[in-house]
């Protein structure tokens, strides 16, 4: 027993220094060193009177025939969606609209209200495409790859899980359709395309795959300066893919990580990402592919279950944030910011975010509370964002979501400061102010970029390992603050709000000191708006929840400019340690009395044996 309990303490003191010692490395030496720069071109943004535009915008319409995606049976909708992608080249003021009994049919609302026309196209989507079959020149047949494949989970991918690419003509058939002005179709759906009137076969691309369509001289047609990733064996195939088809960019979607970061390659530097990436080997891992996607240059925004982005975008309305009461500073007290997650996220902003538990629940306006959004909504969907500050109480406020503008690890990219620079315009137009930093470890690369554009005061990080993993810390850039996550309210993060509520109500009073500032980010798929009601009405009276921008600000004015960087995971570094050296310490105590022990039973029996033969010599 007592070997075995030897070998358990040098295996545990062993896997402590191996922690102690890995994740500094990896975070401070290794991380920061993995931006690898790739020669390639470098985005030339879109020309116009909006300087630092990322995306390209349709014409304006006049008027849009709508049909509920619900009536789109089989693979029709693809057909419509790369339909709505040509109409929207066009300038003559009609396209389509792809509604649901949804948010989308709650949009068309603020669409009319603009002044555009929204005719009701039925319930047969073969007779909507037969009133613009005159406006496109042919088909191009692909085969179905999601034979058997259940309808694919909204945050796991379960298709990418289960099922590998078998057919993969959906995205070459899709890629291609701006290029000859005609629709994709299912090869079982050619008939009924013939019937509504277009039957000029262009192609047929069954068997051709992503390879196929990279490597042909048609790659070369399609723009390079925006990534769309789209299942095409999953329930995703039926989302994004007008806006990709408007601006002439291919629709891409790779078997493997390696298959991946080859096919990112080939696209210029600081270049928005579209739909979501998840390959079979890390379909759960959005650090490794966001990584790859940062490497590569590219800056992502989540975007697979996005529709009509190619209306929405044609509709150019100006935004601004209500104004901020002014800030009444108390003495003893302690200032909270509260945000919640996942504001990187497109496809959410466009859907059930405003539902009950989240924009839309009876909560919100008793509390002050941070809104992470993509700033892209300013180019993509503004007709969407305006709706969300016009319908803000006086304490909700809008924050850059995930590393500003799109999804984008600072220190592994090798264009921060390009994209950063760039997105100095957008976030003009979404009028905001505070960024959330999304990055791995604690770094002023992750910072120092952002903190030079003159409109941002202030930068909240969020670790990608645990949002709150360096809680404590601050680091001054450019004389603004960039502030880590104090505390994380996950499910998983073993954080609840009555112990969040605790630390809270024994924290520091003294507002001139950095312990006086908490920020909690609230895991938004884990927790809704009534669970951080409850969580507020657990603080005690002297706990103040204020937006981030006046919490920004009242850190500003009320501390001294220095940097903290001993924060949570330091101590938990030295805590490990600690056990490490008291570990170790004990092995080499006991050996060293193992050893004496030994050492003294030699001496006693040398002494026996030397007492031994004097006793022998004396009876001889």
């Amino acid at each position: 027993m007592k070997k075995w309990g030897k070998i358990v303490l040098l295996l545990f003191s062993a896997g402590l220094l191996f922690v102690t010692i890995y994740f500094p490395v990896m975070w401070y030496v290794v991380y920061p060193r993995q931006g690898v720069y790739l020669d390639k071109p470098i985005n030339q943004l879109e020309e116009g009177e909006v300087e630092g535009r990322y995306f390209p915008l349709p014409a304006r319409p006049t008027e849009l025939y709508s049909i509920n995606q619900d009536d789109c049976e089989g693979e029709s909708l693809v057909t419509l969606l790369t339909l709505q992608g040509l109409l929207a080249q066009r300038e003559n003021g009609t396209s389509i609209y792809i509604s649901d009994s949804g948010y989308y049919g709650a949009w068309e609302s603020l669409i009319t209200n603009e002044g555009i026309t929204i005719y009701d196209a039925g319930n047969d989507p073969w007779t909507l495409v037969a009133q613009f079959a005159d406006q496109v020149n042919g088909y191009i047949i692909y085969r179905n790859d999601s034979a058997g494949a259940p309808p694919s989970g909204s945050v796991t991918s379960s298709d990418t899980l289960k099922y590998k690419h078998v057919d993969e003509s959906y995205v070459v058939a899709v890629s291609l359709a701006s290029i000859f002005n005609a629709v994709a179709v299912a090869e079982q759906d050619v008939p009924k395309l013939q019937a509504a009137g277009i039957t000029n076969e262009i192609m047929n691309v069954v068997g051709k795959d992503t390879e196929w369509l990279f490597n042909s001289t048609y790659f070369d047609m399609l723009r390079k300066d925006l990534v769309f990733e789209v299942e095409h064996h999953s329930s995703r195939r039926f989302f994004l893919i007008d806006y990709a088809v408007f601006a002439g960019a291919p629709v891409w979607h790779a078997d493997s990580i390696e298959q991946r970061e080859e096919f990112l390659k080939e696209f210029d530097a600081d270049s928005p990402s579209f739909g979501w990436g998840a390959v079979a080997d890390a379909v759960l891992d959005e650090g490794k592919l966001n990584t790859q996607t940062s490497v590569a240059g590219a800056f992502h925004i989540p975007s697979d279950w996005c529709k009509d982005l190619s209306v929405f975008a044609a509709i150019q309305v100006p935004i601004h944030q209500k104004l901020i009461p002014p800030v009444n500073l108390e003495e003893n007290v302690h200032y909270v910011t509260i945000l919640l997650s996942d504001g990187d996220n497109l496809q959410w902003m466009m859907s059930d975010y405003s539902g009950p538990q989240w924009f839309g629940n009876e909560n919100r306006g008793e509390f002050a509370m941070g809104w992470m959004i993509p700033p892209a909504m300013a180019d993509l969907a503004p007709l969407i964002l305006r709706e969300y500050y016009n319908n803000a109480s006086s304490g909700d406020r809008f924050v850059a979501g995930n590393s500003g503008n799109g999804v984008l690890y600072p220190t592994r990219c090798h264009w921060t400061n390009i994209h950063m620079n760039r997105s100095t315009g957008l976030f003009e137009r979404a009028d905001i102010t505070s960024v959330v930093i999304q990055d791995w470890g604690w770094h002023e690369k992750s910072f120092q970029d952002v903190a030079q554009l003159e409109g941002i005061q202030g930068i909240f990080y969020n670790d990608y390992q645990l949002y709150d993993l360096q809680s404590g810390k601050i680091m001054w850039v450019n004389d603004k603050p960039a502030i880590s996550m104090t505390y994380n309210y996950w499910i998983t993060a073993g954080q609840e709000a009555n112990v969040i509520s605790r630390k809270i109500n024994r924290a520091s009073r003294n507002i001139n000191s950095f312990n006086a500032y908490s920020v909690i980010v609230v895991h938004a798929w884990s927790h809704d708006l009534d669970d951080i009601s409850n969580m507020v009405s657990n603080f005690e009276d002297d706990v103040r929840v204020v937006d981030p921008d006046s919490f920004l600000e009242l850190l500003s004015n009320n501390i001294v400019h220095r940097n903290i960087n001993f924060g949570k995971i330091t101590k938990i570094f030295i805590i490990i340690g600690s056990i490490v050296a008291v570990s170790v310490s004990l092995v080499i105590i006991r050996i060293i009395r193992k050893k004496r022990g030994k050492e003294r039973l030699l001496i006693l029996f040398s002494r026996k044996i030397f007492k031994s033969k004097n006793n022998i010599s004396r009876d001889s």
